[in-house]
């Protein structure tokens, strides 16, 4: 028995950024997805990102915050990696480097058809862009 309550309306993923300024850049400037909002408040400043079926969003650090063991808990290296489905990946490769993005790995062809290829936010955040199998 499936729970209609559970089915996502949206997916959000919530990047709490080191630099926010230095992520929006990225993210809206160099990836060139567009913004959907943004707040500057007393509690934290933020951005929301559009990024074809989900939400990218970029969290400022706010004064005291303990979340999550606080900020120096966040690791180096995210354990996760944000994906996005491109129409081409050699192209989006292409459009990057020429804009000096260097690329973490090659453009590659997974053994199951996929193309793809990785880049580095600025908080070392791993995005994969892929180019699913026709």
């Amino acid at each position: 028995m499936s729970d209609a309550a559970l089915k996502p309306k949206q997916m959000r993923t919530a990047i709490r950024s080191y630099d926010l300024e230095r992520s929006l850049e990225f993210y809206r400037d160099v990836l060139e997805l567009p913004v959907a909002a943004s707040w500057d408040r007393p509690d934290g400043a933020g951005h929301l990102l559009d990024a074809g079926g989900g939400i990218i969003e970029l969290l400022g650090k706010t004064p005291g915050d303990a979340a999550r063991g606080g900020w120096a808990f966040i690791m180096p290296v995210a354990q996760y990696d944000i994906i996005l489905i491109v129409a081409d990946a050699k192209a989006a490769h292409a459009a990057l480097a020429a804009k000096k993005v260097e690329s973490l790995t090659p453009v590659e062809t997974a053994s199951w058809g996929g193309v793809r290829f990785a880049v580095l936010d600025p908080d070392e955040t791993p995005v994969v862009f892929l180019e699913l199998p026709k």
